[in-house]
């Protein structure tokens, strides 16, 4: 997803030539591509694209997109350009992704090993009225402040898992029998808490408004119409239009 976003930057110029006209055109603007992460961080706090827990993500990401645009315009002021420029970038870029996704993947168990880890649960059936569904649908109640997430990665600190599988039930998993369990409106919470865009249910329940303003707040992923967003904001700061639909050329200033 990163790759992609960034090479939307200036992937639609389909000539050397044309990278080189634009390069010579554009005119960069005075801001870092660190400053340039924060403010796109703040707008997509503002916008509701991130929360406090994707908000390092979301500045990685637009820091990248400015980097890599910026480094790719000054191999072409440089006279450093060259056919393979392009892909050198991208390859650059391409292994920043791999790193990223490598680091994921330690902390995140395998298929195998996390049904090994539910293997030593203990798994109870218990009716409880008005529950909601999110779009995470299983969540973790864990210890600490962040309690609740939409992903395991580790059993450390986990209290329960919680699936709600109807209006009046819901799948609890724990690692003893003995260990307390959340109530209907802590369930709740956290399937909300967890979803990303909302929240559905029988009927109403008393605490509406409040879940309403709490739904994402401990939300971990970005979805590709957000990273796509996140692009968007980046290219404004970088004084490039964003039409990846469209297939237009960036807009030199």
């Amino acid at each position: 997803m990163l790759l992609q976003s960034e090479q939307t930057v200036f992937s639609r110029m389909r000539t050397p030539e044309e990278h080189i006209a634009w390069g010579r055109s554009y005119t960069p603007p005075n801001d870092s591509p660190e400053l340039i992460g924060e403010k796109v961080r703040e707008d997509a706090l503002r916008r509701g694209i991130a929360n406090n827990n994707t908000v390092p993500r979301v500045e990685r990401l637009a820091r990248s997109i400015a980097a890599t645009t910026l480094h790719f315009h000054e191999q072409i002021v440089d006279g450093n350009y060259t056919k393979d420029s392009k892909q050198i970038t991208q390859e650059e870029s391409l292994n920043k992704d791999r790193e990223e996704i490598a680091r994921h993947l330690a902390i995140e168990p395998s298929p195998r090993e996390r049904a090994g880890q539910y293997a030593s649960f203990k798994w109870k059936v218990r009716r409880c009225r008005g529950l909601v569904f999110g779009d995470t649908m299983v969540f973790f109640w864990r210890e600490g402040k962040q309690r609740y997430t939409g992903t395991l990665g580790n059993t450390q600190g986990l209290k329960g898992i919680y699936l709600p599988v109807a209006h009046d039930t819901v799948l609890v998993g724990k690692l003893r029998k003995r260990d307390p369990e959340l109530h209907g409106a802590q369930i709740r919470e956290g399937a909300v808490m967890t979803t990303g865009k909302g929240f559905i249910c029988r009927e109403p329940p008393v605490d509406c408004r409040k879940l309403q303003e709490r739904i994402g707040l401990m939300r971990h992923e970005l979805s590709i119409e957000d990273i796509d967003a996140i692009a968007e904001m980046t290219c404004d700061y970088l004084g490039i239009e964003y039409e990846p639909a469209k297939g237009s050329l960036p807009a030199a200033s």
